[in-house]
This record gives structure tokens, sequence and C-alpha cells, in this order.
């Protein structure tokens, strides 16, 4: 699950045991390039929490792991029944470049390519 992500960081399987213990769903963390996190959020009941309130919630988390503010991008919905979405979370001056093109449905790892060019 979190292939290439830093040993020294958070303990991502406690998060995502946590996540799953409250109902929230399965997380599943990539790290596409180093400082910024994609997760998909799988298996949500769609009663249990709306997309704007899981965004908030790992927006909250994730920045008081990190102890600065992140920002975080939306990617369009890729399931109909509203069960998974995908967040881009990095810095929020990264995120202000990338993430409106993730949100429009960008993949991840072309973003950064872009980037670094």
């Amino acid at each position: 699950m979190n292939e290439g992500l830093h040993r020294d960081g958070p303990d991502w399987d406690t998060l995502a045991r946590a996540w799953r213990e409250l109902g929230l769903g399965e997380l599943e963390i990539m790290e596409p390039s180093s400082g910024l996190l994609e997760i998909r959020v799988s298996g949500r009941a769609p009663s249990a929490v709306s997309r704007g309130t899981v965004r908030e919630l790992l927006r909250g988390i994730l920045s008081d792991l990190a102890a600065r503010p992140v920002g975080i991008a939306e990617a369009p919905e890729d399931d109909p029944s509203h069960a998974s979405s995908r967040y881009l979370v990095g810095s929020p001056r990264l995120l202000a470049r990338i993430g409106p093109d993730y949100e429009s449905g960008v993949d991840a790892r072309m973003l950064i390519a872009g980037v670094s060019s």
C-alpha cells in the first residue's frame, strides 16, 4: 500500500486502519513524487460522509502530520456509485499550480513530469 513512502514519515498503516475503523472506507496512499501524495479512498458508504467532508478531513489530518498547511486537489469522480475518490496532496504552492489540471482529470505522474521539465 505504501511503497515509496519515507520510512521515517507518518505511520500510514495506522492512519489507514483508523480511517477504516471510523467507517470512512479504505485508504490507498501513493507517492508519485517527493513531497506529493495521491490518496484513493474506496469502499466508502455513500451515506457515511460527503466527498467534501472526506477532503477536509484529509486536509486537517495531513496538515497536522506535516506540521504545516497542505494543499489538496480532488480528481473527477471515476466511480458512479460515489464510493471511491482520489485526492492529490502537497504544498499549497505546488497544488495551486497543478491542482486545476488534476481536478480536470490529468494523471498525477503526468503533472509532475510537466513541473520538472
